[in-house]
């Protein structure tokens, strides 16, 4: 019985240690992003507005969905 226990309570770490992961690379992956824009701001300049608000706007709601759901899971335990 332990053993499974065991089990279940490993993969539930392995699940959380990525899931605490995630906004880590979220915000690496944004400071890129922000770079990106500054190195080429000329370019961007001639880029539509559109075009940022997509690339960025999942961006935004995968790491508010992501508070949302860490508070709720922390809430329940």
């Amino acid at each position: 019985i332990t053993r499974i226990k065991d089990r279940e309570s490993k993969k539930r770490y392995i699940f959380l240690e990525i899931w605490t992961s995630f906004p880590v690379f979220m915000g690496i992956h944004i400071i890129f992003f922000l770079v990106f824009v500054i190195n080429d701001r000329n370019r961007c300049l001639d880029m539509p507005f559109n075009y940022v608000i997509i690339l960025v706007l999942p961006w935004l709601f995968l790491m508010i969905f992501h508070i949302i759901y860490s508070s709720v899971i922390g809430l329940m335990k």
